[in-house]
């Protein structure tokens, strides 16, 4: 795509840059990326895909409308910040409509899905034993959502990748500490029980993995809170 396709902002032209700088900002947010709290600013953007401000402005709306972007105009644009109990209510939910999506999905899992589950599990602890934390934070991604997508519900899945979009930049946190403590473990089990048709098992498990993994950065969150408030009192 070239810098002239930018311009031509009308019509069905304008749609496909807007849902395109959507698609690009949104995975920016989904793979970890974007870190809380980063700003970015709409020269950037602009330069990153390769295309003019208006689709680019549209795409920006519409992640703040979802509350995965801070956005002011004439201001900043930011990653937002979320509160320890902000974590842990969107934990709460996520805990909830990610196990039963990996219910359902167990019920149309076949012989060629667990394979491909198998192969991205495999792709994340490549990527992470030589140290390549974006290319492990993509592919835990994509392993989590060819679970959702199996699903086949779209509403489901939408309501899913909302809760990731404002979850997902956190995940840097889990980097280096909690995902060599914990090693993909989990994973496996999920794939045996899919395998094994037992989809209250992995349920439970993929249950475990969130609850890990946003209890850990809540507790991370939870320490620079403190931090703040320590530093207010000693003024």
């Amino acid at each position: 795509m070239n810098g002239n396709m930018g311009e031509q902002e009308n019509g069905s032209e304008k749609q496909t840059l807007s849902d395109y700088a959507y698609e690009q900002i949104a995975q920016a947010l989904l793979s970890g990326r974007l870190k809380p709290g980063e700003k970015i600013t709409l020269r950037q953007l602009m330069a990153m895909l390769d295309t003019s401000s208006t689709p680019i402005r549209d795409a920006i709306r519409q992640l703040s409308v979802e509350n995965a972007i801070d956005f002011a105009p004439n201001r900043h644009i930011r990653v937002p910040l979320l509160t320890s109990g902000e974590l842990r209510e969107l934990r709460d939910i996520r805990v909830l409509l990610e196990g039963r999506a990996v219910e359902i999905a167990t019920g149309n899992s076949t012989p060629e899905f667990i394979g491909k589950l198998r192969q991205i599990d495999d792709e994340i602890r490549a990527t992470r034993d030589v140290g390549d934390i974006a290319a492990a934070m993509e592919r835990i991604q994509r392993f989590h959502f060819t679970l959702y997508d199996a699903t086949r519900q779209t509403h489901l899945i939408n309501l899913i990748r909302g809760l990731w979009l404002r979850t997902a930049p956190y995940r840097s946190l889990l980097f280096p500490d909690y995902s060599s403590m914990e090693r993909g473990n989990l994973r496996l089990m999920i794939i045996d029980a899919m395998k094994n048709g037992d989809g209250s098992s992995a349920k439970t498990f993929i249950q475990a993995d969130i609850t890990g993994a946003m209890n850990y950065t809540i507790a991370r969150i939870q320490e620079s809170e403190a931090a703040g408030e320590a530093s207010e009192e000693e003024q």
